[in-house]
């Protein structure tokens, strides 16, 4: 990836972006936008490269596994849309989980795994709109198959999901109002069964309580060698 495509990316448009709002405040002028230059725009530039570097030499190990080659991929619609896309998502974030999901998931479109353009944009969306703890909780209950019964498993509500999600992960004891809201989400973007109104479902034993899409999800936002997980 070259420089000239590096400089062409979203934290350019974020940059321009800050310096139109700044300017059509009424009262403020060049004092902020000096002060924008001198000490925000160099901490988006410093993200944004970064970012594009680390993506560059995960590609250039690719390259050399000759897994992919890199000159293709100019021509690789979904793939630019993919960088694209989480680069602008990449620049506005500092957690390292995220960056690493985005990370991730532009390395599977540059090896044709995603599950189609509308998903992965979906999924980037996702990322984009989720917290740490969504991806680490839904990570966590992938590795949780739910517990066997005589007719299977039933799908469960969102608060007994969050008392399985408190018990597995210490940072949460105490949280479960927050952890409650993540599940919630979680839930209602299809990415775990749980229950809706009086009746209850069953689900096959020893299913996870990950969906189907979940684990597209999971499988987009993580290392291409791996099955699972971020």
């Amino acid at each position: 990836m070259s420089d000239s495509m590096a400089r062409k990316t979203g934290g350019d448009h974020l940059h321009l972006a800050a310096r139109i709002v700044i300017s059509a405040i009424p009262g403020i002028g060049g004092p902020a936008l000096e002060l924008f230059n001198a000490t925000i725009a160099p901490s988006i530039e410093r993200r944004r490269n970064d970012w594009l570097n680390e993506l560059a030499q995960r590609l250039s190990m690719l390259e050399q596994e000759k897994r992919l080659k890199i000159e293709d991929l100019g021509e690789n619609d979904e793939f630019i849309s993919a960088v694209m896309q989480a680069t602008m998502i990449a620049v506005r974030n500092h957690h390292y989980e995220k960056i690493d999901a985005l990370r991730n998931a532009v390395v599977n479109s540059a090896l044709d795994r995603c599950p189609s353009d509308v998903k992965s944009a979906l999924f980037l969306a996702f990322v984009d709109q989720f917290t740490v703890w969504h991806l680490r909780v839904l990570k966590e209950l992938s590795e949780l198959a739910l517990a066997q019964g005589p007719n299977g498993s039933p799908k469960t509500s969102i608060e007994a999901i969050s008392e399985v999600v408190i018990k597995r992960i210490a940072e949460l004891q105490g949280q479960q109002d927050l952890v409650e809201m993540v599940v919630e989400d979680l839930c209602r973007k299809g990415l775990l069964f749980w229950s809706r109104g009086q009746g209850v479902t069953f689900i096959t034993r020893e299913t996870s309580q990950i969906t189907q899409l979940g684990e597209e999800f999971l499988s987009y936002v993580s290392r291409p060698n791996d099955t699972v997980g971020l």
